[in-house]
């Protein structure tokens, strides 16, 4: 599957006054080289190379898929997709929603020894609230965090804000060493993370491996159930299907055309469950000629997205015309793909006054599914008179033309997230990080800052239909589809818990 950034069907958030939340969901290697799959071993497929291992300033789900074994947070997802305490014992709201009262677990220390207590969960969160983390917008409306005891602390926000237990679940509710942070220096940190999680960090060597090692010291009896585990870096899934049959691999993200013969064997697991990501192509619309709205919606026009869920993805994606995904809030009627319209797509095209459009599309090189999907597009495309070239580049490389506006279009997607808002507001405000394309528009600005502000399901619903009407029209991104979460793993493997957000909780894992 392709690429994404920043992936569970989800339930719409209540904050209740005084709940108490359950503490969990459930309940490495040498530093000369990457560890092979072994009793004590565990060796997982990443299918890029991780660009940061520091939350405050991860971009990718492959850093995501890292840092879940590295670091506890404030909150998690459970196995229906409930939010549920993790370093958080209780939580109290008060009936205005404007300030959450925690209650920390008592006697948890990072693994350099420090302490985990509320001192520390406030220097995270205030250090996510500086302007130059990448969870700034998502941490914008504290206003003041107040620790009143060890381990107990008040945030108060400055306006009720619905996402905001659910954004505690991800990066912004990871809690790394104040120590490591203030030893290592922003940079030297993001490639030797300090946490309290059931692993510890060992070493990396890019592009190729990170290896971790069990917290002996770990806060959660009976975990981690595998001594040591290494993430192992495979571009293309075809490659890391390989591994998976000769042992080297025990877990990976199989190529959409081996699923069948996988679930026949029973020496393998496959895993095949909807989730609420969505993919695209970044249309920048300060470049030409993508600056020209008729030639964007010329594109999104011609784009056959059955075609491409069916004959690329074999039918392990579904086709999308949103940010939305099945059970999410604002999904319904503004996420019906539409049939592709090749005579409305030239009808456009002329209109646009641009004779032959051109463009590149960057896209992750060393992925086999994402040339293919590429290539498919490019044939939609064509029959509209449209030319579209594809340039691979390194994910990395990737993320940064992203942020820096540097492409004309890009292939890259949202592995979404347990709140409507996580999945349109970073990438579609103005001026925020994550809005690669340079979209501005003040009437979506007033209408995704309402809607976060919006307690009720139903105004919110409403307020999000307003918003995709605007973007449909203006195309700044062409919504293709939303992901399956789809695994393959060694049937040696038992204890693996299915999570919606597609994060793999490696340290629930035992191997025979």
């Amino acid at each position: 599957m392709r690429i994404s950034r920043l992936v569970g069907r989800v339930l719409p958030l209540l904050v209740i006054a005084g709940i108490a939340l359950p503490a969990s969901l459930g309940h490495a290697a040498s530093p000369r080289g990457p560890a092979k799959a072994s009793n004590g071993t565990l060796v997982i497929q990443l299918n890029a190379d991780p660009p940061s291992l520091d939350p405050s300033y991860s971009t990718a789900l492959v850093d995501r898929q890292v840092l879940n074994n590295l670091c506890d947070k404030l909150f998690d997802l459970n196995a229906r997709g409930k939010i549920v305490g993790d370093l958080v014992q209780k939580v109290t709201t008060s009936k205005n929603g404007k300030t959450y009262t925690l209650t920390l677990h008592k006697g948890i220390k990072f693994t350099d020894g420090t302490p985990l207590d509320a001192n520390a969960v406030k220097f995270n969160l205030d250090r996510y609230r500086q302007p130059a983390s990448l969870r700034a917008l998502e941490v914008q409306y504290i206003q003041n965090i107040t620790v009143t005891g060890k381990y107990t602390l008040k945030i108060a926000l400055t306006t009720p804000f619905a996402p905001f237990l659910s954004i505690l679940t991800d990066r912004s509710g990871m809690i790394v060493s104040p120590k490591a942070v203030q030893d290592e220096g922003e940079t030297g940190f993001r490639n030797n993370p300090v946490c309290s999680g059931p692993y510890k960090f060992v070493d990396r060597v890019k592009a190729d491996h990170i290896d971790l090692t069990a917290n002996t010291h770990y806060w959660k009896k009976g975990l981690p159930k595998t001594k040591n585990l290494v993430f192992k870096i495979f571009t293309d899934a075809n490659s890391a299907l390989v591994n998976l049959e000769s042992g080297e691999l025990d877990f990976i993200i199989p190529p959409p055309t081996a699923l069948a013969v996988l679930k026949g064997q029973k020496k393998f697991t496959v895993v095949n469950k909807s989730s609420i990501s969505y993919f695209g192509i970044y249309l920048n619309v300060t470049a030409a000629p993508l600056n020209n709205r008729d030639l964007r919606q010329a594109i999104d026009a011609a784009v056959n997205r059955k075609g491409l869920a069916r004959v690329v993805y074999q039918n392990t994606v579904r086709a999308a015309w949103s940010p939305f995904g099945a059970g999410v809030l604002g999904h319904d009627k503004n996420d019906i793909a539409p049939k592709p319209d090749v005579k409305k797509a030239k009808q456009l095209v002329a209109k646009s006054g641009i004779s032959n459009p051109t463009f590149t599309l960057k896209i992750a090189s060393g992925s086999t599914i994402a040339q293919q999907e590429a290539a498919f597009i490019q044939s939609n495309l064509k029959l509209a008179g449209i030319t579209m070239n594809i340039q691979p580049e390194d994910f990395g490389t990737l993320l940064s033309d992203g942020g820096k506006h540097n492409f004309q279009a890009m292939d890259l997607g949202w592995s979404g997230r347990p709140d409507p808002d996580q999945n349109i507001y970073d990438f579609f405000v103005t001026g925020s990080k994550n809005n690669y394309e340079a979209y501005s528009n003040a009437t979506v600005d007033s209408l995704l800052a309402k809607a976060r502000k919006t307690l009720k399901s139903s105004k919110r619903r409403a307020l999000y239909d307003q918003v995709m009407s605007i973007l449909h029209k203006d195309v700044p991104y062409v919504f293709t589809y939303h992901g399956n979460n789809v695994f393959a793993y060694s049937s040696k493997l038992t204890g693996f818990e299915y999570v919606p957000d597609g994060i793999i909780r490696a340290y629930r894992i035992s191997k025979k």
